[in-house]
């Protein structure tokens, strides 16, 4: 008797073990999305880098186009928005569907989304207020540091298609 409550013990405890245990075979493709999401991550990031790191040192070209107004500034700062909610709205969704790696990587990628449309924000309301006082010169670096931040914002957009 006592041999047959251990065994159905045993049997029971086994059956609980791999109901605990059990935990689904990695997906090859999540496996392959999650090193696409990093890849694109990091190629965004140097590019972030690399613009700032260039724009600083940059006298010729860039510095040489006219000033933006305004209107204008605060219209790259309407798209940027605009691209962040695409991105966020990308993201609710990988959420919605449980597809971590995707998930991950577009939080990743908005958050730096949201932090440049931001700093687009300063910059269009210091263009708003350089025209007010008509300093060119402080209108023509801001106007340059918008530009940086658009491209930036763009270098986000592709990389966020890389995400999976």
């Amino acid at each position: 008797m006592p041999s047959q409550s251990l065994t159905s013990k045993h049997a029971a405890t086994r059956t609980l073990d791999a109901r605990l245990v059990r935990v689904p075979p990695p997906r090859r493709d999540a496996c392959l999305v999650g090193l696409g999401a990093a890849y694109a991550i990091a190629l965004a990031a140097s590019a972030i880098a690399l613009t700032a790191s260039t724009s600083a040192r940059a006298s010729g070209p860039a510095r040489d186009q006219p000033a933006m107004s305004p209107e204008a500034a605060h219209a790259a700062v309407d798209r940027m928005a605009r691209r962040s909610e695409e991105l966020f709205r990308r993201y609710r969704e990988a959420k919605a569907r449980h597809d971590a790696p995707r998930a991950r990587c577009l939080d990743r990628v908005v958050s730096m989304s949201h932090a440049v449309e931001r700093r687009g924000q300063d910059e269009a309301d210091a263009i708003s207020r350089a025209a007010r006082l008509a300093d060119d010169a402080a209108l023509a670096e801001r106007s340059h540091r918008l530009r940086i931040l658009i491209r930036n914002g763009e270098a986000l957009k592709d990389a966020s298609d890389s995400c999976g």
